[in-house]
């Protein structure tokens, strides 16, 4: 349950551009968030749940952090150019 509450976000933009990606490349082309949700399913599967949940909880606290900081430095950058 852990696993879809955190992480439900990274599924869903993984699958979705995934296939944007697939579609406009006419080739197979995963992107991380769609590699790290299939890496939580296969621990699930192989019956691993804590290891799953925490990767799925790491990879989504460093995807918040990460647009936390992009957007700090888009703020810094709006106030320079004013």
């Amino acid at each position: 349950m852990s696993i879809i509450i955190a992480g439900y976000h990274i599924i869903l933009e993984g699958i979705g551009d995934t296939i944007k990606n697939t579609m406009r490349a006419k080739k197979f082309s995963p992107n991380i968030h769609f590699l790290m949700a299939l890496a939580t399913a296969g621990a699930v599967a192989i019956g691993n749940f804590e290891e799953g949940a925490l990767l799925i909880v790491i990879f989504a606290g460093a995807h918040f952090l990460e647009d936390y900081v992009d957007g700090k430095s888009k703020e810094k950058l709006l106030i320079y150019w004013k």
